[in-house]
C-alpha cells in the first residue's frame, strides 16, 4: 500500500504546483473579490464573536478573489501535511509536503503559512 502512495504522491505534488501556478497567474484586473487582510480579520473577529467557528470545512472556490499568493500554498500545505503527519489516520513515513515547495521552485514563508492557517481555522 505505501508503494502505491507513494507513487501517487510523486504525481499529486507537481500537480498541485501547477494548478498553483496557473490559478495565480490568472489576470485579476476585472476581479470583484478583494480579501484584503484586514477585512478578513473583521470577518474573522465577527465570526468568533458571534460563535460562527466550527473550524470545519471543504476545499471550494467560492470564496475566491484577489489575495496574498501565500494564502493559496497555506491552505494545499496544511493539506499535504496532514495527509502524511497521521491527522487522517495514517502516518506515511518518508514522505515530505515540503516537496512542494520544492516543485514550485520557493522557498517557503513559514510566517505566512503558520499565519495563513490559522487565520483559515476561523472560517
Amino acid at each position: 500500500m505505501l508503494k502505491v502512495f507513494v507513487n501517487i504522491w510523486r504525481r499529486l505534488v507537481p500537480l498541485l504546483s501547477r494548478s498553483v501556478k496557473m490559478l495565480q497567474s490568472i489576470d485579476i484586473t476585472d476581479c470583484p473579490v478583494i480579501k484584503d487582510l484586514d477585512r478578513e480579520l473583521k470577518k474573522a473577529a465577527n465570526r468568533v464573536e458571534n460563535g460562527l467557528v466550527d473550524i470545519s470545512g471543504f476545499i471550494d472556490m467560492g470564496n475566491c478573489g484577489i489575495a496574498d499568493k501565500w494564502e493559496d500554498i497555506a491552505m494545499l500545505y496544511r493539506s499535504l501535511r496532514h495527509y502524511f503527519d497521521g491527522t487522517y489516520g495514517k502516518v506515511y513515513p518518508g514522505l515530505d509536503p515540503d516537496s512542494f515547495f520544492e516543485e514550485l521552485g520557493i522557498e517557503p514563508d513559514r510566517e505566512k503559512i503558520d499565519y495563513y492557517i490559522l487565520l483559515d481555522e476561523l472560517f
